[in-house]
């Protein structure tokens, strides 16, 4: 379960440095996705690596 865990926050965290990275186009691309479910997504997966994290440094 840690290692699933871990890996899905490594994704969260490679998916933050390729927007970081991103050229200007692929940036106001991703600022005009509308808010609906793309959005919503995109917030319920940093809900979810928060409350990973949280979880984790709980157990530990």
């Amino acid at each position: 379960m840690q290692v699933l865990l871990l890996i899905c926050l490594s994704f969260i965290f490679l998916e933050g440095a390729l927007v970081m990275l991103a050229p200007d186009s692929v940036k106001k691309m991703i600022e005009e996705i509308p808010p609906g479910w793309l959005r919503a997504a995109g917030f319920a997966e940093l809900a979810l690596a928060v409350g990973g994290w949280m979880w984790f440094i709980m157990i530990k």
